[in-house]
Order: structure tokens, then C-alpha cells, then sequence
């Protein structure tokens, strides 16, 4: 959600893997304007102490670079209670403790990479830390690429005390690229989504195009599904006029829309320029 401007899935579960044991392991920042497409999953306890949530993205690359823009796609979570949208602790800025991990792609650095943003604050493993403490940044190619699907995770470290960060490429390559730093192993909103971010007062609409494939708790056990509407995908982005931009609510036309069970497979959905669906309810 923020930067600093603001497929081989065997060697990434193997990695998974190792993650599940470290959570077992004891009994210059500008703002910058956005619009995104979120794939919210209800929070349930009996996962919401899972230790270990992942998702593979896989970005296009973009037909334009426009100076002063940066699209990204995250697996986010919050560490801490927000689930009422009128409480104190939501409308604090930081009080949720949203973390994320993903990858960002910046015309004005160049290239692809990966980005750790954590309200409690990081520690990089590997990387580039940003001033205020709260984001690293891998160089452009490392770990990540286009057309591929790139593995990332937040993992609960017991022995450690905090909350890791893993990025893996196609090729098996990468690993902990940075430490949360909050100890509780409880989450209370899970997302994964995709943004573009822009510093111009008007939107430049940019090329923006991502897959997102099997976001999944533990090690190979499929995020849970709706039985209801509360694991629903929704844009954010910009809509017709005087439509409410929030879910269920299936206003359209939207710029940057969504497009489900990609292959006829519901774990496997596309959000970006030219989707046609402005939310859904997963419900299988």
C-alpha cells in the first residue's frame, strides 16, 4: 500500500514449510494517492492463529511508465483489532499495525521488486530500509519478477518474537527478507490486493495488470470460503459517477476491476485494467 514513494510453487512450500516450524518453535516518503482492488477474507478463530499466510503474485509487465506512479500487489494483515470501522483504534492511523509483503513496480526507480511496509516497524534482513523505519525494499529483479509467479508470506516467529517476511521467486530463489516487530500471534483482517499509486492530482489510470493464485493458511491449507458475504473481492479504484465505491455493492463501470476463477479455477483470479467484475463473494 505504500512505497517509498507515498512458478515453482514446491520450492516456495518448502520454504513454507521451514516457516510453519520457526511459528511452532515453543508449545524520504512522499503521499500518494491511490486506487486498489482487495480480496478480503472473514477472519475466523479457527485460523486466525494459523502462524503462516501466504499467496503466489504474478505481475504483468506495464505497457507505460508514467513518472510519479508505482503499481503494487500485497498479502496484508492486521496485528491488531480493527474490526469496528467506528472505533477509536480504525480511526488511528497505525493502531491496526497493517502489515504487508509484495511486489512494486516504480518507472521512477526502475524495474521490479520487492517491499516490506509493517506499522510496527521492521528490521531488513535484505534490502534497503526506508528513513522512518517502516518499509524495506529489495533491488530491482531480486527475488521477483514479471510473469511469474512470485511466492510471498508473513509468518508468526515464536523463538524470535516477531513476525516474518518471505519472498520466493519462480526459481526457488530468495527467503526472510525482513522482521515485524510485534509478538502476538493472533491476526484480525487478512487481504491481498493490488494498487496503483499515483503523486499527480489526477488519476493517470496506468496500465496495471496482476494474477493472484491460492492464498492459502498454513502449509497447503486453502484460505477459508464464504459461506456468506464476508470473503468478498471489491474495487476501490474509480467508478461511474455517484456510485459507492465499498462491497457487496456491484456498481460499475470500474476502471480497475477483477475478472474470477481464471481456468475454472477459484483460486486464481486477475485484478487490473480491463476486468470486468467490480466485486464477487468467494463462495466455494
Amino acid at each position: 500500500m505504500y512505497g517509498f514513494i507515498r512458478s515453482t510453487r514446491l520450492h516456495f512450500l518448502s520454504l513454507l514449510i521451514a516457516a510453519l516450524l520457526v511459528s511452532m518453535v515453543l508449545p524520504s516518503t512522499t503521499e500518494a494517492n491511490n486506487d486498489f482492488n482487495q480480496a478480503q477474507w472473514g477472519v475466523n478463530s479457527s485460523w486466525d492463529q494459523a502462524g503462516l499466510y501466504y499467496v503466489y503474485i504474478s505481475p504483468q509487465p506495464p505497457s507505460d511508465n508514467t513518472y510519479g506512479t508505482f503499481t503494487t500487489g500485497w498479502l496484508g494483515l492486521y496485528l491488531h483489532a480493527c474490526d469496528n470501522p467506528g472505533s477509536v483504534c480504525c480511526n488511528n492511523p497505525g493502531c491496526a499495525l497493517f502489515s504487508q509483503v509484495g511486489t512494486q513496480s516504480d518507472p521512477n526507480i526502475g524495474g521490479i521488486f520487492w517491499f516490506v511496509y509493517a506499522e510496527p516497524g521492521v528490521t531488513c534482513l535484505s534490502g534497503n530500509p526506508s528513513p522512518d523505519g517502516l518499509e524495506c525494499r529489495g533491488d530491482s529483479g531480486i527475488y521477483v519478477d514479471y510473469s511469474v509467479y512470485n511466492g510471498v508470506s508473513l509468518t508468526h516467529n515464536v523463538s524470535g518474537q516477531n513476525w516474518l517476511a518471505a519472498v520466493q521467486n519462480y526459481s526457488g530463489q530468495g527467503g526472510y527478507v525482513a522482521q515485524i516487530g510485534y509478538d502476538t500471534p493472533r491476526i484480525y483482517a487478512a487481504f491481498v490486493a493490488q494498487e496503483e499509486g499515483y503523486t499527480s492530482t489526477s488519476d493517470p489510470l496506468i496500465d496495471m495488470r496482476y494474477y493472484f493464485y491460492h492464498p492459502a493458511y498454513g502449509v497447503g491449507n486453502p484460505w477459508p470460503y464464504s459461506s456468506g458475504n464476508d470473503n468478498f473481492f471489491s474495487s476501490f479504484g474509480l467508478r461511474s459517477p455517484g456510485s459507492d465505491p465499498y462491497p457487496p455493492a456491484p456498481y460499475g463501470p470500474c476502471v480497475y476491476g477483477g475478472v474470477q476463477n481464471v481456468n475454472g479455477d477459484p483460486r486464481l483470479w486477475y485484478a487490473g485494467i480491463g476486468g470486468t467484475q467490480c466485486s464477487w463473494v468467494f463462495d466455494h
